[in-house]
């Protein structure tokens, strides 16, 4: 629903830029065609890595496949940390503390401390649930 209000919103203002303006002056892309972009690169497909890592790990954990757990956790410390590295242009400070918290929960989870895996992972979630309510106003720029 977010991706699409953020699609629409970017499509909305492509149309409306096209129409209001014929100048050949090249505008400063907009923080929705900003973000749409890091979605469409790079940065999109870590985080979409670092969600998955996390739904294979809740799949494991819930079989209680501990050794399965062990090793997603240590390729969600991996893929979180590079993930870091690749902020979204909206609240970039909040979605890099989350992935240290993901990448911190792998690092506890890969070592068998699932408890307090399981604390770093519900603060990461926390914070990428603030960093996604913020795309939504970006759409109306």
């Amino acid at each position: 629903m977010k991706r699409q209000l953020l699609a629409g919103g970017v499509i909305a203002l492509a149309a409306l830029s096209g129409c209001a303006s014929h100048q050949a002056t090249p505008h400063a892309p907009t923080m929705a065609q900003r973000v749409t972009a890091w979605y469409a690169g790079p940065g999109g497909n870590n985080f979409q890595t670092v969600r998955a890592d996390i739904d294979v790990l809740a799949l494991d954990a819930d079989n209680n496949d501990v050794t399965g757990v062990e090793a997603d956790a240590g390729q969600l410390t991996y893929d979180a940390t590079l993930a870091a590295s690749t902020p979204p242009p909206v609240t970039p400070d909040l979605y890099s503390r989350a992935m240290t918290d993901y990448a911190h929960a792998g690092q506890l989870a890969s070592g068998g401390d699932f408890t307090d895996s399981a604390a770093d992972l519900a603060a990461g979630t926390a914070l990428i649930r603030q960093v996604t309510d913020a795309l939504p106003a970006f759409a109306q720029e």
